[in-house]
């Protein structure tokens, strides 16, 4: 029994060292289904504040049209911490015949500069609307020190052949089909995917590295991934200033239509894969209505829902929808797991469980 408890101990130890590098997660909570992204306080305002919420660009050029739209529904994937939690971004791939438009949405993300490696992570659906055999790109890092600049590194673009393949790259800033570095494998449309961008500091003058995995093991460390998985930007363009404090993460709307959510921003590779163990830990049975039976999990529920399934370091185990009075099959290791359960109306109810 001993060894179990420092067991536990150590395991939970980890889990919080992870999550206390998580610097930020976004899953779109909060917003009314249909509606923008952005907040309406114009972004040259010197009193609003930036780290509240997303906002339009400050680049003139790459404000026409509109916010990306919040959707209900997030993307979901496989062991992925944030997969279906909470609802998704909507990328507008506006007309496909239409290359001069763009709409930049940022999020601030980080005041302390990069001194390492920056990482996010998030889930990405491409989809049928979007621009044909053009590489278009809807995602990067932005440095700026102040309230008026914008300084875009770490592009990540999709092109959308004519079979419907879908071929994933990176650059440090170029837009250069010959510069950018695309992963070596093709994709689908309207196919979910998991992907980690980093920005790595490296000693030097334009000698950053910017890294794209698409479906990354997430059980491997970031040096052990396959070669096939992963591309590598040679572009040798400016690198974000040992100065630059400021580092905002950007949806781009440039002629590629996607569904995006789950997003979560870290300093470390192994806190992208890790939930919240201290809300893991301080969870307490909020109900009688949740109890379980060797490896049965039984919901006295009165109305349909959601359950989600949760292990010691909030690792997501199970999310699955359910009817009223549901019997679930567990089918997990010996363990401490936290139920939560969320009813149509809102509600919720939470248990520990120990198998």
């Amino acid at each position: 029994m001993m060894k179990k408890l420092f067991t536990l101990i150590a395991i939970l130890s980890l889990g919080i060292a992870a999550h206390a590098q998580v610097v930020f997660t976004e899953n779109f909570t909060g917003y009314t289904d249909g509606s923008n992204l952005e907040a309406p306080v114009p972004a040259e305002d010197a009193s609003y504040d930036f780290a509240k919420d997303w906002y339009v660009t400050f680049s003139q050029d790459n404000r026409d049209l509109v916010s990306p739209i919040v959707k209900a529904g997030a993307l979901t994937y496989t062991d992925y911490v944030a997969s279906g939690v909470g609802n998704k971004a909507v990328l507008a791939g506006f007309s496909p015949d239409d290359s001069g438009t763009a709409h930049f949405t940022h999020r601030r993300v980080i005041t302390d500069g990069i001194s390492d490696k920056l990482f996010v992570s998030f889930l990405v659906n491409v989809k049928d609307d979007s621009k044909r055999n053009s590489q278009r790109d809807f995602f990067s890092f932005d440095g700026h020190q102040g309230n008026t600049s914008y300084f875009p590194r770490g592009r990540v673009f999709a092109k959308i052949d004519d079979d419907g393949g879908v071929i994933f790259g990176v650059s440090k800033n170029s837009t250069s089909g010959s510069v950018i570095a695309n992963v070596n494998n093709t994709f689908a449309l309207n196919t979910t995917y998991l992907m980690v961008v980093v920005y790595e500091k490296v000693a030097g003058e334009r000698t950053d590295m910017i890294r794209l995995y698409v479906n990354p093991v997430m059980a491997e460390t970031e040096a052990a991934q396959a070669a096939d998985v992963q591309a590598v930007s040679t572009d040798l363009q400016s690198d974000f200033a040992e100065t630059e404090l400021f580092i905002a993460i950007v949806l781009r709307q440039r002629n590629i239509a996607a569904d995006i959510s789950g997003i979560r921003v870290s300093k470390s590779w192994d806190a992208l894969w890790a939930g919240d163990p201290v809300a893991v830990r301080n969870v307490e049975n909020t109900t009688a209505n949740i109890t379980f039976n060797g490896q049965q999990l039984m919901l006295n529920n009165a109305q349909d829902g959601a359950v989600a399934i949760f292990d010691i370091t909030g690792r997501q185990m199970l999310n699955e929808k359910v009817g009223v009075n549901a019997v679930l099959p567990l089918n997990l290791p010996s363990s401490v797991y936290v139920v939560k359960y969320v009813a149509n109306d809102g509600s919720v109810e939470t248990a520990k469980i120990i198998l």
